[in-house]
């Protein structure tokens, strides 16, 4: 599969959605599956693709940032290794982690757990600026190109460019998100995630990539060669063989 210049086009799923996954398998290059605490995994084994893991992040209860999540964050990080051993993943998605209004969460919590991840395999994904989450905003401390640059100098990590999470970022900073994109483009990103949205709006939307005002065009010809991009639109298959037909184009 790919397009002519070798882009691979996998779909993230969440392990409670098994048949979807085997559904959609025979239309992808590869998988990215989350691997959530308690999940059951035993249908990748049916799956004949190469596999990408994510690793949990706030919504599931992790904090990079946190240093009282430690127990989480170390039990989370454990499972996505073990997994990536197991299916043989290519590379590991993590999330930097959030800073809320307790002194509990700084910058350096997060270089200092990545630092102690020794483990090619994972690449830092940008953030959106910040977001509401259990009734408060967070920030999050690595969603523009300098600070993504410093994390990434810092801990030895590789990176994962998110379109959506770009255009959010630009968006609350009044900034360009396309200029924005460049200048992540400039870390050499190893994976891409991209989503439909609103080019603007300062809202992480997962609109299917045929929706929205984003530039796709533009967006895929910025890509390396070979590049792999998760698609991390809804998971209805009409609207994601859409999304692939889009990509592939």
């Amino acid at each position: 599969m790919g397009i002519r210049n070798g882009l691979k086009i996998g779909v993230k799923i969440w392990p409670d959605k098994a048949d979807y996954a085997l559904e959609i398998a025979e239309h992808v290059d590869f998988i990215e599956i989350m691997a959530r605490r308690g999940g059951d995994f035993s249908f990748l084994q049916d799956i004949d693709l190469p596999f990408v893991i994510h690793a949990e992040h706030g919504g599931q209860g992790v904090n990079y940032a946190d240093i009282t999540n430690r127990g989480a964050s170390n039990e989370s990080i454990k499972l996505a290794l073990e997994l990536a051993d197991r299916i043989n993943a290519r590379v590991i998605v993590a999330h930097s982690g959030f800073l809320d209004s307790t002194p509990n969460t700084s910058p350096e919590n997060v270089t200092e757990f990545l630092k102690g991840i020794k483990d090619s395999r994972i690449v830092v994904e940008n953030l959106v600026f910040r977001e509401p989450m259990g009734g408060k905003v967070v920030s999050y401390p690595f969603s523009t190109p300098e600070q993504m640059k410093a994390l990434l100098e810092a801990t030895g990590k590789g990176m994962c460019l998110d379109l959506s999470h770009t255009n959010v970022t630009a968006s609350f900073m009044g900034a360009d998100y396309m200029e924005m994109l460049n200048r992540f483009m400039e870390l050499r990103p190893r994976h891409f995630h991209a989503c439909g949205g609103v080019a603007g709006k300062p809202d992480d939307l997962h609109l299917h990539v045929w929706e929205g005002t984003l530039d796709i065009a533009a967006f895929k010809r910025m890509l390396p060669k070979g590049a792999w991009v998760t698609l991390e639109t809804p998971t209805d298959l009409e609207g994601q063989l859409r999304d692939i037909e889009v990509m592939r184009a």
